[in-house]
Parts: C-alpha cells; sequence; structure tokens
C-alpha cells in the first residue's frame, strides 16, 4: 500500500518542479498545461491506491474464513487445518454428500486419533486421509467422484474452492 503512496508523491513533486519551472518562463498561463499533465500523471496511481485499499479491507474482512470453507457441487464444506498442516472435514457437511456416512461414535472407533473433535475447532472432524480411506470401500458413483474430488483438491494440496 506504501507504493502508491510514493508514485503519488513522486509524480506530485516532478508536476510541482515542472509547473514552477513553466510559470518562471511563461507565467499564469503555465497552470493550463501544468493541471492536465498532473491529471495524466496522477490517475494511475490514485486508481492503484483505491484497488488496493478495496482489497486490503475485503481481505481483512473475510480473513476470519479464509481458506476453510470449500465447495463440492454446491455444498460448502468446512474444512480446517492443524498444527501439523492435516486437513480436518466437519463431518455434518460430509454427510450431506455422502449420505452413508456413519454415525460419529462408529467413526470414532473405527479411526481413533484421526475422528474426532480437533484442537480449538467446533464439531465433530474426519482427517481427510480416514475419510477417503473409508471411501475407498464404496461404489457409489456419486461417492466415488466424491473421493476424486477429496484426493485432488482437499488432499492434492491445491487450493481451489470452486473445484466441482
Amino acid at each position: 500500500m506504501l507504493r502508491p503512496f510514493l508514485s503519488i508523491l513522486l509524480r506530485t513533486a516532478f508536476c510541482a518542479v515542472a509547473v514552477f519551472y513553466a510559470f518562471k518562463v511563461w507565467g499564469a498561463f503555465a497552470i493550463v498545461f501544468g493541471a492536465p499533465l498532473l491529471g495524466v500523471l496522477l490517475a494511475r496511481p490514485i486508481i492503484d491506491l483505491i484497488a488496493e485499499g478495496h482489497w486490503a479491507g475485503k481481505s481483512a474482512a473475510l480473513e476470519s474464513v479464509q481458506g476453510k470453507w470449500w465447495m463440492y457441487r454446491g455444498h460448502r464444506i468446512d474444512v480446517a487445518h492443524d498444527i501439523a498442516n492435516a486437513r480436518w472435514l466437519l463431518a455434518s457437511d460430509v454427510r450431506k454428500v455422502v449420505r452413508e456416512l456413519p454415525r460419529d461414535e462408529v467413526l470414532g472407533k473405527q479411526f481413533g486419533e484421526r475422528a474426532g473433535s480437533v484442537e480449538s475447532f467446533d464439531g465433530f472432524r474426519i482427517r481427510a486421509d480416514a475419510l477417503a480411506e473409508y471411501l475407498v470401500k464404496s461404489h457409489d458413483a456419486s461417492t466415488v467422484r466424491f473421493k476424486v474430488w477429496l484426493d485432488r483438491v482437499v488432499m492434492g494440496g491445491s487450493h481451489n474452492p470452486r473445484a466441482r
């Protein structure tokens, strides 16, 4: 955000010096040439400053949910990252896509530490690799598509929340 300010300052100083010397030569008529010159030189940096301010404000407003919500075929899935950078999916969100996903208690017994409460994140979660391990057994077409999405997008490391 400092760069547009610096650009505006330098361009204004250049115009002030140019108009000062032109004023010595042509008098008040130099302002007629100096004003459009100032407008041309300052238009782009001012637009850049406004765009950066908009982006910074939007980033600050959305910082709490950045990287948290992923989309699969119109279903929003809450994905949390723990300290070890493992990805944990909220089981209730996964059940909207995978109808035959077992209850939380069954998942907890089946996967042990890879399913349950995670750090300060709310809700019952299952680690992405444990979910992929469970989904390998399924032959349902929609579940297989979800597993492919899970492997490529969530576990693949590329964060593309609009991927389908």
